[in-house]
């Protein structure tokens, strides 16, 4: 008896250590604290494009801009900054997960800008000059938009708007999309968008070798305990009822979000919609990466429905 009481103890603690200390520490390393919006200009895949980048990174922050917050659902304190172009329209700029708008939206921002939009460049939660130190995958990001789009209609100058985000961003925007309308919003753009949390989470278990089946279910509850989110969420529900307008962005080199994901992504949405790939595109790179080829019929997309 006493043999069987220390092997069902070393089995126990065997469990502990293989499994529920990784996934513990897995889940606090993904949802918790702060992520440095310079790292996110240093990816691998940035290296072909740095001069271009770093050229509208300069232009970008050499503008003048107003800072602006809002208080999210929690209390946490999001920022962003409001470049204000003239004109009556605005793209609202959602960056993706450890990045920064510049990061994500310097080639693109850049073009926006020069074709008479104005920027809301927003900082996520535990981001940037945002506050908070968790993140929601997607989930708590999709409830800040929400805010920041009703912060737009109040004191946006602008009346006619669109919104982009990217990664992280991308899903966020397509939680909601069902939310909105086109008087509005009158364009969304999803670039390089997951479907669900929980199928992100998978693939990362999957290139690191871990045991996703064994962790995940454990970190959705932790998830549901301490985020107050379910990472089971999937966008397709949402893009299934959506009605505006949607542009989607991929590239057929993304390891991150693979293109198989992002036609899936599309398929989903009901609203008038484009697919623009890039055979060239990692993740995140497509306006980039793509050139005239991706740009000509961006530019066709947003002045045809934000205008």
């Amino acid at each position: 008896m006493i043999y069987v009481k220390w092997v069902l103890l070393g089995a126990l603690g065997a469990l502990l250590f293989f499994y529920a200390i990784p996934t513990v520490l897995t889940f606090i390393l993904t949802f918790y604290g702060r992520y440095d919006p310079e790292a996110a200009l240093k990816k691998r895949y940035f290296i072909p494009f740095r001069e271009e980048m770093d050229s509208a990174v300069a232009f970008l922050s050499a503008l003048p801009f107003e800072r602006v917050e809002i208080k999210a659902g929690d209390g946490v304190t999001l920022r962003a900054k409001y470049l204000k172009r003239g004109g009556d329209r605005l793209m609202m700029l959602v960056h993706g997960y450890n990045a920064s708008s510049l990061a994500n939206f310097a080639v693109s921002g850049r073009a926006l800008w020069e074709a008479g939009f104005s920027l809301l460049m927003i900082d996520e939660r535990a981001h940037g000059e945002s506050g908070g130190r968790k993140t929601g995958f997607g989930l708590l990001e999709s409830r800040d938009l929400a805010l920041w789009i009703d912060w737009a209609e109040k004191n946006a100058a602008e009346k006619k708007r669109g919104i982009y985000g990217v990664s992280m961003g991308s899903t966020a925007l397509a939680f909601i999309s069902d939310s909105l309308t086109t008087d509005r919003v009158k364009a969304l753009i999803f670039d390089c968008g997951f479907i669900s949390p929980r199928g992100q989470m998978q693939l990362i278990a999957k290139k690191r070798h871990a045991p996703g089946a064994v962790m995940i279910p454990f970190i959705r509850i932790l998830a549901k305990v301490f985020i107050g989110v379910d990472i089971n969420d999937s966008v397709l529900p949402h893009l299934a009822r959506s009605s505006v307008p949607s542009l989607f962005l991929y590239g057929d080199l993304d390891a991150t979000v693979p293109i198989a994901e992002g036609r899936e992504f599309f398929a989903a949405s009901s609203a008038p919609k484009l697919l623009l790939t890039e055979p060239t595109a990692e993740h995140t790179m497509c306006f980039t990466a793509g050139k005239d080829s991706i740009r000509k019929p961006f530019f066709d997309f947003v002045n045809k429905y934000v205008n």
